[in-house]
């Protein structure tokens, strides 16, 4: 699984492109754990990431374009970034059942195609 920060660049943060996002993610090839974490997510009263290539999304808040506030923005962003952090591990932790079940299974299915 990856978490991070898409798309945090000037065009994004201060002009018209869409906010930055933070992210988390299941690496390619594993949808199923992936949309079991959908469903945790959702479940946990996150919006409904059906179809979306992350199992968490949400956007960071862009910067107004007055100096006072370019000269807070590193600050508000870090201020949001930890927030999501801390809100994705304290998910994390909830899923852990989840994707134990995930690493199970997976390693039957591989147990079973190496017989």
């Amino acid at each position: 699984m990856w978490i991070g920060v898409y798309s945090f660049k000037a065009s994004n943060v201060f002009g018209m492109g869409t906010p930055p996002q933070f992210y988390a993610r299941t690496r390619d090839g594993h949808d199923k754990l992936k949309h079991r974490l959908i469903e945790r997510c959702r479940a946990a009263g996150h919006e409904n990431l059906k179809d979306k290539w992350a199992f968490i999304q949400c956007d960071i808040r862009k910067c107004a374009t007055e100096r006072e506030a370019t000269l807070a923005y590193p600050d508000v962003a870090r201020r949001q970034m930890v927030d999501l952090f801390t809100k994705y591990a304290q998910l994390m932790m909830d899923c852990e059942d989840v994707v134990r079940a995930y690493l199970e299974e997976l390693a039957q299915e591989t147990s079973q195609k190496a017989s």
